[in-house]
């Protein structure tokens, strides 16, 4: 009975290791280039004191994305296994408590890059309010971050990045600032789909790991 009732107030997380399970849509995630999800979450927690007293527990793939998701219990933020040298933070969205500020995100993105050593990407989408977000960060230094929301350019820190340019996207600027702009140009601002591929090209576009890594069977961490 005991038992019964401690699984009713936090019930027990899966951690059978299993294969990649996709996501990106509607979701906040971070690419951080690590070889642990521990080593993440130790750099995180080192910067967002919100994640640094709640509990960690060892989570497979299908729990961890559902329990992201806020479509298992216990909900939680999950650091995947790594894939490629890069762990997956999902549903971790560091502009949530301090909206379109590029001060907080140096302060986080470019500490944890710095405590790692290696890039940290940062990728947001919103369907209901068309907004779209990413941010890189580079040995301490944030170098990129560019958000979109409801028609607005709310965030626009440092210059275009390469792979910006390989997609030939449009800003929100950019059409707002042309007198004639038509649905055409509207149709170049990167959306969801665009911002999978930029992913792609920073770090790992998280809707085709189901596929292209199914064989990296592993387990992650959910914090919670």
């Amino acid at each position: 009975m005991i038992g019964w009732l401690k699984n009713l107030v936090t019930p027990r997380v899966p951690d059978t290791p299993d294969a990649p399970r996709a996501f990106g849509y509607k979701v906040g995630w971070l690419a951080a280039e690590a070889s642990a999800p521990e080593a993440v979450l130790h750099a995180v927690s080192s910067f967002d004191a919100g994640l640094a007293n709640r509990r960690v527990a060892s989570c497979n793939w299908e729990h961890g994305i559902a329990a992201a998701l806020r479509q298992a219990r216990p909900a939680g933020v999950f650091f995947s296994p790594p894939l490629d040298g890069k762990v997956l933070v999902v549903e971790y969205m560091p502009l949530k408590r301090n909206k379109w500020d590029a001060s907080h995100l140096q302060l986080v993105l470019g500490g944890v890059s710095r405590e790692l050593g290696g890039r940290v990407c940062m990728f947001e989408s919103h369907r209901g309010v068309s907004a779209v977000a990413w941010a890189v960060a580079e040995q301490g230094e944030l170098l990129r971050a560019y958000a979109h929301c409801d028609g607005t350019a709310v965030l626009d820190f440092g210059l275009p990045l390469a792979q910006e340019k390989e997609l030939s996207f449009l800003y929100m600027d950019d059409v707002l600032g042309d007198p004639d702009a038509d649905d055409d140009l509207w149709d170049r601002l990167p959306d969801e789909s665009t911002l999978l591929e930029l992913a792609g090209l920073l770090s790992l576009d998280p809707s085709t790991i189901a596929c292209s890594h199914r064989d990296h069977v592993g387990t992650g961490l959910l914090v919670y």
